[in-house]
């Protein structure tokens, strides 16, 4: 019969096998994390690989953001300044559960969240960047607008005065020669009335007899009357034939060289409108 074990052995191998899964479930949960974390591991081997002295001058913008600026400072001095502990596999199997694998994790987590802090500070400071300049140019673009309709307004009125002024210019010739034309249309019908009188009167009998005979009718009229001659020179000079005609009175009593220095008739006294010369068919 064998001799049984020394009763040290079992605690032995127990304590072996413990360590054995403690520094496996380590290296799992380690080995996990760096794959989980390994944007954050590049970005934060980036930030940490620059001189400590290094600043980063934000985008143009609105000078209020100095305190921004030094928080983003201080973000990447810590970072910089914070010591990176080396590991490897067989200090991973040989930690134990309180080791530095865990903070290891969370320094990983903290310098992350720190990069996102950065990028969102700079993220915000190109915003209001941006914003400021698009403000400025919607600016620029309206004034432009506002000045170009103005100068097209002042055209426009600039025309409309002129084209006013011709159209008032236009309606006076207008009216001018409607007055005329007016004018030209009351003399002509004057001297449609005058050729119709001087028609009519000359077909009278008396032009039959012209000189020293009687007119038929009124001897008709008067058979006890004395004949009369009819005075066919100038009332004015008496030297010259009557050869004017006074308007509207239709009287032939003085010559053309006398016609000018009456405004009326001399038999009758009527105011003279308008004269006319008679040509008498004397041969």
């Amino acid at each position: 019969m064998a001799p049984p074990p020394p009763p040290h052995s079992f605690p032995s191998k127990i304590s072996a096998g413990a360590a054995m899964n403690s520094g496996k479930r380590k290296m799992t949960d380690v080995v996990g994390g760096a794959a989980d974390q390994t944007p954050a591991n590049n970005q934060l081997h980036f930030f940490s690989s620059l001189p400590s002295g290094l600043h980063f001058a934000p985008p143009s913008g609105p000078p209020a953001d100095g305190g921004r600026q030094s928080q983003v400072q201080q973000i990447l001095n810590a970072a910089a300044a914070r010591p990176r502990k080396p590991f490897s596999f067989t200090s991973l199997l040989m930690a134990d559960d309180d080791d530095d694998v865990d903070p290891l994790a969370a320094d990983i987590r903290s310098q992350r969240e720190q990069v996102n802090q950065i990028i969102s500070l700079h993220t915000d400071i190109l915003k209001q960047a941006l914003g400021g300049q698009l403000e400025k140019n919607n600016w620029a673009i309206k004034r432009a607008a506002d000045q170009r309709a103005q100068q097209k307004l002042k055209q426009k009125e600039t025309e409309l005065q002129i084209r006013s002024a011709q159209n008032t210019e236009l309606a006076k010739e207008a009216e001018h020669y409607r007055k005329e034309a007016e004018g030209l249309q009351d003399k002509v019908d004057r001297l449609k009335q005058a050729a119709e009188s001087l028609k009519t009167w000359l077909d009278k009998d008396h032009w039959a007899h012209q000189y020293g005979e009687t007119d038929s009718s009124s001897s008709n009229e008067e058979p006890n009357n004395v004949a009369r001659p009819i005075r066919l020179d100038c009332r004015a000079c008496s030297r010259q034939l009557a050869t004017v005609m006074m308007w509207p009175c239709r009287h032939v009593c003085i010559c053309s060289s006398c016609e000018g220095a009456f405004r009326t008739c001399p038999v009758c006294r009527t105011l003279k409108k308008m004269s006319i010369e008679v040509i008498f068919p004397l041969d």
